[in-house]
């Protein structure tokens, strides 16, 4: 798949996600942001409950 190619994918999906969430009134960048800080909060909990090394993090 070339550049070109990739960046109508990506932004056909784009559009596509933006119209599945209309309704909650955010934009997709907003569960993006949301995804990540969830993320990281389940990290720092499963940390926080035990003794974490370098590799807990991978």
């Amino acid at each position: 798949m070339g550049k070109a190619e990739f960046d109508s994918f990506a932004d056909e999906y784009l559009s596509l996600h933006a119209r599945n969430i209309a309704a909650s009134g955010e934009a997709p960048e907003f569960f993006a942001e949301y995804k990540i800080r969830d993320i990281a909060g389940d990290d720092a909990t499963r940390c926080a409950a035990r003794a974490c090394s370098i590799s807990d993090r991978a």
